[in-house]
C-alpha cells in the first residue's frame, strides 16, 4: 500500500510531498523496526537519519494536525512509522505524543491491528520515560487487542514489553509469569 502525504499543498506539512511504503499494516503484524526500515528506504535516507532528524519537528507538527478529520488514517500510519525513530533518538514526549495520537486514530476509524501497535509503542515510550504504571496498562491494552485478533506472534511481543515493564516496577515474579505465559 502507498501512504501519500501531499503535504505542502495541503497545508499541515512543511516541506513537500512523502510517499511511504507501509505494505503490512493492515495484513500482516509489522514491527516498529520494519515500519522504520521501510520509511527510511522510501526516503532514501542513509544510516545516519539526518533527513529524520531534520524533519522530526515537523512529522510529528503533521501526525497532530491531521490526526482528526480526513487525514486520521495517514496521522497513523505516520505516527507508527515515526516511533521506533523517536524512541532510538530518545525524543520520548514526542514518542508518546505520537503514540497516543495513533491509538486515538486507530480506534476513530475502528483499525484494531494499528490500535494495539500503536498501544504497544506507546508503552514502551512510557516505559522509557519512567511511567511505568501506565506502560503497564498501554501493554495489557496491547495485549488483549492482538489476543482477540488472534495474532500470537504480537500477543507475545505485547507479553514481553509488559514483562519488562513489571520488572522495572520490582515485580519480578509477576514479570516471570509475563515471560511465560
Amino acid at each position: 500500500m502507498q501512504a501519500a502525504y501531499a503535504a505542502r499543498e495541503a497545508g499541515w506539512f512543511p516541506g513537500g510531498v512523502l510517499f511511504v511504503d507501509l505494505h503490512g499494516y493492515d495484513d500482516a503484524p509489522v514491527t516498529a523496526d520494519q515500519a522504520l526500515q521501510s520509511l527510511l528506504r522510501a526516503l532514501g535516507a542513509g544510516p545516519e537519519h539526518a533527513w529524520l532528524d531534520r524533519e522530526r519537528a515537523g512529522l510529528v507538527a503533521a501526525v497532530h494536525r491531521a490526526r482528526e478529520g480526513k487525514h486520521v488514517d495517514t496521522a497513523m500510519r505516520l505516527a507508527l512509522c515515526l516511533s521506533g525513530y523517536l524512541r532510538w533518538r530518545r525524543h520520548f514526549d514526542d514518542a508518546i505524543g505520537v503514540g497516543s495520537a495513533a491509538q486515538k486514530a486507530a480506534h476513530a476509524i475502528g483499525n484494531r491491528r494499528c490500535q494495539a501497535m500503536a498501544w504497544n509503542n506507546l508503552g514502551v515510550a512510557l516505559h522509557e520515560s519512567g511511567r511505568v504504571d501506565e506502560a503497564i496498562a498501554a501493554h495489557v491494552r496491547s495485549r488483549d487487542l492482538l489476543r482477540d485478533l488472534g495474532d500470537r506472534r504480537g500477543e507475545a511481543e505485547a507479553w514481553h514489553n509488559f514483562g519488562n515493564a513489571l520488572a522495572a516496577k520490582g515485580q519480578i515474579d509477576q514479570a516471570m509469569e509475563a515471560y511465560d505465559p
